[in-house]
């Protein structure tokens, strides 16, 4: 699998920024990274500190008086590309059909975390009830088995059969959002959406179904998941959402001075054949000490072009190095029994 990173959105990386660094702390704090033994940094409280004067003063009351809440009064609009009316529709609370984007759920759920950041410091009584409000309908919105998923739930799309569809990056972010959520007012409304979601996708990848193995491309759900566990306590939320709790292997192409080895979305770069010859070197050096996987690989080389995302070219592939490492060293988290998914050369 290529490890790849995925851009959020502005206004909440923004948000984000206005909030307090990383430093020694406590239960209230940003990640709940108290009760993560090998997490090797912490946070404040949420509201232990804040922002006084100066530019990011300005930006987080920027944030507070004038992006949330004109942001969810344009994500009230039916023809925004990402809406609470679909949610409203799943909840049966007004009549329509799905509009927007696969992720517009997701976009909602960030929402809430950043209205969460922001009452934990404000306390202002208005974005307490906006966020009940909306809470509410994702909770109606929610399906007996703990699904949600507007995207699939007002359509006539079918679950789990395309990646692309972002179920698992929106439920990443609801499962972030409601451990922010209860961390800030100390309620467990949206936690309990969170967990009753958290018990389904447990339940669905657990077992560890072949065709559902590409799922966890986007690291949203990963995050929430170790969130969830972390406010819960509930450790088997990391080995059923996704890919979390078993120890992957991500890619790590070593690179030469002057390659250009592309990161691309899928398998479609880098390929190794089934009867691949794969080595079990330990490197103490690495990551605090790990085993990795490596072999010989191919690699295609990209197009011209900047970014994460580039099209593959058609020149001839080139042999390279191929070292994978293992999943848990890379996220600071501890040992679990072991699985390994890799694409094979078609």
């Amino acid at each position: 699998m290529i490890k790849i990173l995925a851009q959020e959105t502005l206004w909440i990386a923004l948000l984000a920024l206005c909030l307090p660094a990383t430093v020694p702390a406590a239960e209230g704090e940003i990640a709940g990274a108290h009760a993560s033994p090998h997490a090797k940094l912490r946070n404040v409280d949420l509201n232990a500190c804040r922002w006084t004067e100066g530019f990011w003063a300005d930006r987080f009351d920027l944030c507070r008086r004038t992006i949330l809440p004109n942001m969810l009064r344009v994500m009230e609009k039916p023809d925004n590309s990402a809406n609470f009316v679909n949610l409203q529709i799943a909840a049966q609370e007004r009549e329509g059909k799905f509009f927007g984007n696969d992720w517009s759920d997701g976009d909602c759920y960030k929402w809430i975390e950043a209205a969460a950041h922001v009452y934990s410091l404000t306390r202002e009584p208005q974005l307490d009830r906006w966020m009940d409000e909306k809470i509410a309908t994702i909770s109606k919105a929610q399906a007996a088995d703990g699904y949600i998923a507007t995207q699939i739930q007002l359509t006539d799309k079918q679950s789990w059969q395309d990646l692309r569809y972002h179920e698992l990056y929106n439920m990443g972010h609801l499962l972030t959002a409601a451990c922010v959520h209860q961390r800030a007012t100390g309620k467990t409304s949206f936690l309990d959406v969170a967990r009753k979601l958290g018990d389904y996708l447990h339940t669905v990848f657990a077992p560890r179904p072949k065709e559902l193995a590409q799922f966890g491309f986007n690291p949203s759900n990963i995050m929430g998941a170790v969130d969830l566990y972390r406010t819960t306590g509930d450790r088997k939320l990391l080995s059923g959402i996704g890919i979390g709790g078993t120890d992957f292997f991500y890619t790590n192409v070593l690179r030469r001075s002057g390659d250009d080895v592309p990161l691309l979305n899928n398998d479609s770069a880098v390929r190794w054949p089934n009867n691949s010859h794969w080595t079990v070197p330990h490197e103490g050096s690495l990551l605090g000490g790990v085993t990795i996987l490596e072999t010989d690989a191919t690699v295609l080389p990209a197009a011209a072009g900047i970014g994460l995302y580039r099209r593959v070219s058609d020149g001839s592939p080139r042999e390279i190095k191929l070292r994978l490492i293992p999943y848990y060293a890379w996220c600071n988290r501890g040992r679990s029994d072991m699985a390994v998914w890799l694409p094979l050369s078609r």
